[in-house]
């Protein structure tokens, strides 16, 4: 004797149920991903021991203004500071001398290598200033929602 499709439908309904209990209560914990650059840029910065000094709670002051809180993003911020005036230096010797595209070539080394030395700090600045404005740009819909908010608790 064949179901009335009522009875179907709720055996359906009761399936899918359990199988949406059974995919919410799965363990779906993820090992930490943590990219290969990231790693390369942590185990660097740890090696050099540039994590332990005045200059790190300097950076992460900064990043935490820029809105990077995590360790990771001081360590990679410190390893681009270590990194960025080799590479636009290196990026500048090829430029200069295979590609032989400029003239004036000390100076155009020294300032490829000030540049890289200024990236990250420009980068984190930029970024910081851009948090602000919308922070402020945000902060009257704040004050709107509070008021609401302590209006709806007191009455």
């Amino acid at each position: 004797m064949e179901r009335a499709p009522v009875q179907r439908r709720i055996g359906a309904l009761a399936d899918r149920r359990e199988a949406l209990k059974r995919d919410l209560t799965a363990s779906k914990r993820r090992a930490p991903q943590v990219s290969r650059g990231v790693g390369f840029a942590k185990r660097t910065v740890d090696k050099l021991k540039l994590m332990r000094g005045q200059t790190a709670a300097q950076a992460a002051k900064k990043l935490v203004q820029a809105g990077f809180r995590s360790n990771d993003a001081v360590a990679v911020y410190l390893f681009a500071k270590l990194c960025l005036p080799l590479v636009c230096g290196t990026g500048a010797v090829f430029a200069l001398y295979i590609l032989d595209m400029f003239s004036l070539q000390g100076q155009m080394k020294l300032g490829a290598v000030l540049v890289g030395f200024y990236l990250p700090e420009l980068f984190i600045k930029n970024v910081t200033q851009k948090r602000r404005e919308a922070l402020i740009k945000a902060l009257p819909d704040m004050l709107d929602l509070m008021v609401i908010c302590t209006e709806a608790g007191s009455s």
